[in-house]
């Protein structure tokens, strides 16, 4: 990925120097300590002369790339977040916490953000709407789950687009 952002900033410049400059100020430091800065300016050059130069990338696929790697890998991030009422259940009962809808499925989450539980969307077994929208799961072929959304519409239209 560093690889990635430095010729999507700086194309096909291989200058030391310069991918010093980026990698010193662009790379957590979590991976900054795992090897030294030669590692990953040699490891950055690399790729860009091996693939970059040779396949010429365009630049809006590369950005693409990163954004779909960091939805997958952050995924909680680039969640939609809303407010749960109730969620019922055998042996479950929460009140007032949150679900995050993202490209993964659904995640509850307490007020602090913990997730209780993660639900993928080929669980959902029905949607209706009333005076709040009502989502039903199956879990485990035979625990069953649902909950009821305050925000009236919101996620229900983003349920059925």
């Amino acid at each position: 990925m560093a690889a990635q952002k430095y010729y999507i900033d700086n194309s096909a410049n291989t200058d030391d120097h310069k991918i010093e400059q980026f990698v010193t100020t662009w790379l957590p430091k979590e991976q900054k300590e795992t090897h030294d800065t030669k590692f990953w300016v040699n490891k950055v050059k690399d790729e860009i002369q091996n693939d970059f130069l040779k396949d010429k990338p365009n630049v809006t696929s590369l950005k693409a790339d990163i954004v779909t790697f960091a939805m997958n890998k952050w995924y909680n991030l680039f969640s939609r977040f809303y407010d749960v009422a109730k969620i019922q259940g055998p042996n479950v009962s929460w009140s007032d916490v949150i679900i995050g809808v993202n490209c993964k499925g659904y995640n509850i989450m307490d007020i602090k953000e913990n997730v209780k539980l993660h639900l993928s969307f080929v669980e959902i077994t029905n949607v209706t709407k009333g005076r709040c929208v009502c989502i039903y799961f199956v879990l485990y072929d035979s625990l069953s789950l649902s909950f009821c959304v305050k925000s009236r519409y919101s996620l229900y239209k983003q349920l059925n687009t």
